[in-house]
Parts: structure tokens; C-alpha cells; sequence
């Protein structure tokens, strides 16, 4: 995949699209807010990280993304982070883990007839403030 390369910016569970999405390290995969509340993966607090270990961890409430797109952040209590850790073994070749991390895809462009894509390559102040922009959900009719 060459780094100018433009796919459909576009929730691979849903096919939602014209939201905040989040992707996986590699960009393979893109998850909307709904989605990824739906399969989030449990949360310890064992005082070194922000998925923490199950084995010396309290568990952590399931969490809401907020219209910012930010969730409790498990490194410090009352912050907020952009990447959460979601379960994906029953929807993603990508999640064979049982803890995947996405962070905000926002590597983001629109064209001319309203339509999002992913841009490949590195993002840009202008790439985050456009995924700023967008809604966390869309609205219902």
C-alpha cells in the first residue's frame, strides 16, 4: 500500500460513515463510537498501565466514549485519553489478542461531494482538527 493511498473512511463493523472513527496500529481497520462501545474490553487499574494486568488489577467501569471522543484514562483517575482497547475476536481477523488498541483515525480528507476518506501517510494538525469536527454519533431521525 503506497503512503498517498485513499480508502473509504468507514466503520468496518456498521459501514457508518461521516463520524469520528478510530483504527487499529496499522490503519487496517476502522471502528465508530457505537461499535467500539459494544465491544470494548475490560479495564484494570493495576497502577502501571491503562489496560492494566487481570491478575493484580481492579476492574475498571465500562466506559462511554464522550462527545470529545475521549474515555477515562486508566493511567491517571480524572484524565482523559483518545485510545481505548476493544475486543474484536468475534468481527476482526485483526483482534486475536482479546485487547486491541485504537487510537483516532484521523489521517482524514473530504471531497467535493461530501464523502470521507482515509489518507495513508502521516497525519497533520489540519488531519486531527477535521477529525475534531466530525460527530461522535450520528444523530437519530
Amino acid at each position: 500500500m503506497s503512503f498517498t493511498e485513499r480508502e473509504p473512511y468507514k466503520c468496518f463493523v456498521c459501514g457508518k460513515t461521516g463520524v469520528k472513527l478510530w483504527s487499529n496500529c496499522h490503519a487496517e481497520e476502522f471502528l465508530c463510537a457505537e461499535c467500539a462501545e459494544k465491544h470494548q474490553a475490560p479495564m484494570y487499574d493495576d497502577g502501571f498501565g491503562a489496560f492494566g494486568n487481570p491478575k493484580n488489577g481492579r476492574l475498571l467501569p465500562k466506559w462511554t466514549i464522550d462527545e470529545d471522543g475521549t474515555v477515562p484514562s486508566g493511567f491517571s483517575r480524572g484524565e482523559k485519553s483518545t485510545l481505548f482497547c476493544v475486543d474484536l475476536r468475534d468481527v476482526s481477523i485483526f483482534g486475536e489478542s482479546g485487547c486491541t488498541s485504537y487510537l483516532p483515525a484521523c489521517s482524514i480528507e473530504q471531497d467535493a461531494d461530501g464523502s470521507w476518506f482515509y489518507v495513508h501517510g502521516e497525519t497533520s494538525p489540519e488531519g486531527f482538527s477535521r477529525w475534531e469536527s466530525l460527530p461522535l454519533r450520528l444523530p437519530v431521525l
